[in-house]
């Protein structure tokens, strides 16, 4: 990718925590020798550690969230994604207060953990059909806002957006709350494959103060032939 001229890549969380064959030592040493920084790390929590309600085991998270911390500083991420639908999906008859207080609690151990390492979460909104909890760019600016710490932020996904009918006008008013964006093309195809507006994304968000990272999150239909039309897509709406 670097060869395209992208600036860094995203991997998930899980191949930190579960690397090829076990060997953290030699992915380490694959990303320390790439030409391309490891900026970002997403699908933070795996279902079988549920952050909501009564099975949810808080030891078990700190432990796990603890070592995901550790690992990812040390392949220089910077960015924690909490998507996690199926492990943030509150259990059915849970009271909405009970619901919200465990996922501030989660919050704020993942946000103390990371916060050494000068990592950032963002909370990130996904559609209904992923999760219960959290649809809307504003839902989870006004999770973080009451949180009230530094390095706990937003996320705003073009695809979950596009899902929930959520306009790209609204990232004008939230766009300062937020520290990474994913983006996808129509139909979550790759930018430049669809009809997807980047120019009006690009004025919102720098109309909303935002200077983060951009992803790609999206489904590849051809890699080789699509990621360098994403790219150049992107690099024309921002240019």
């Amino acid at each position: 990718m670097s060869d395209v001229g992208y600036d860094f890549a995203e991997f998930t969380v899980g191949l930190a925590m579960n690397p090829p064959q076990g060997d953290f030592e030699a992915l380490l040493e694959a990303v320390s020798t790439a030409k391309l920084p490891v900026y970002a790390f997403n699908s933070f929590i795996p279902p079988s550690l549920p952050l909501i309600g009564p099975a949810r085991d808080l030891k078990a998270l700190e432990k796990y969230v603890k070592e995901a911390c550790s690992r990812i500083a040390r392949l220089g991420g910077r960015v924690i994604v909490l998507g996690s639908g199926a492990a943030r999906r509150a259990p059915e008859g849970l009271s909405s207060e009970e619901t919200r207080k465990h996922l501030m609690e989660f919050l704020t151990l993942a946000g103390q953990h990371a916060s050494p390492y000068g990592i950032t979460i963002v909370l990130e909104p996904l559609n209904k059909k992923e999760t219960n909890l959290i649809h809307l760019v504003s839902d989870a600016v006004r999770v973080v806002q009451e949180l009230n710490m530094d390095n706990v932020r937003a996320l705003a996904d073009t695809y979950h957006m596009e899902m929930e009918g959520e306009s790209p006008e609204v990232l004008a008013d939230l766009g300062a709350f937020l520290s990474h964006v994913h983006v996808a093309d129509t139909d979550r195809r790759a930018p430049g494959t669809g009809d997807y507006d980047y120019d009006l994304l690009r004025e919102c968000l720098e109309a909303g103060g935002y200077s983060g990272g951009i992803s790609v999150e999206c489904k590849w239909e051809d890699f080789k032939a699509e990621a360098p039309i994403a790219l150049r897509t992107l690099r024309q709406a921002w240019s």
